[in-house]
């Protein structure tokens, strides 16, 4: 399928602009995830293949929770500026944690952004750039609560040929499966939202 490009337009970010930029690309950006992921679905059927194991497929997934997405700064600098003086007038910040040697903030949005299947999302991540390390500025992954057992999903797939980046299984609290898509999105699979995840962190580090 025909990829496109989710990056910004503009150098330096207001709130106004920022605001427009989430609006109009998160929709289409969840629509390119969901139409990924079909490409993915096995032809034909097997005989064999359980009935009940159907509901697992990855095609399915349009059905589940889009928990969040994440947006990429391309600068420490672009970092600070969304996440001190633009995001806390549009949201909610849940937590900034250190993840990797550099912080990961995490935001609900006053206002759901609604996506093009009646669904919306409110919660936004935006990692700090890794020293040394360069990213395109612009969404870069979505984020799936899967209504099963994750390995059981994984296992469940009658496509076997999908490649999965199980580095995230090893995880001891919400562990994740992720696909590449194009483009450098991808998609990511948990068992829990990350606003869940997020409270059961807080509440751990209560005295």
């Amino acid at each position: 399928m025909a990829s496109r490009s989710f990056a910004p337009k503009v150098a330096a970010w207001t709130r106004e602009l920022f605001h427009a930029y989430l609006n109009e690309n998160i929709p289409p950006f969840a629509s390119f995830v969901w139409t990924s992921l079909d490409t993915l679905k096995a032809e034909g059927s097997s005989a064999c293949h359980l009935r009940f194991l159907d509901k697992m497929q990855i095609e399915r997934a349009r059905e589940w929770t889009l928990d969040h997405v994440c947006y990429r700064c391309e600068e420490e600098s672009e970092y600070m500026l969304l996440t001190n003086s633009i995001l806390p007038t549009m949201g909610t910040l849940l937590i900034e944690s250190h993840v990797g040697g550099r912080p990961i903030a995490t935001f609900k949005l006053h206002q759901a952004i609604a996506l093009e299947d009646g669904k919306a999302v409110d919660v936004l991540e935006v990692p700090m750039p890794k020293p040394g390390s360069f990213y395109k500025r612009g969404l870069e992954h979505a984020e799936v609560v899967v209504p099963f057992d994750l390995v059981q999903f994984i296992k469940a797939q009658k496509n076997e040929s999908i490649k999965w980046d199980l580095k995230g299984m090893s995880k001891e609290f919400n562990r994740e499966a992720r696909i590449a898509l194009a483009d450098g999105i991808s998609v990511k699979f948990h068992e829990q939202t990350l606003e869940d995840v997020i409270a059961q962190e807080l509440k751990e580090l209560k005295p």
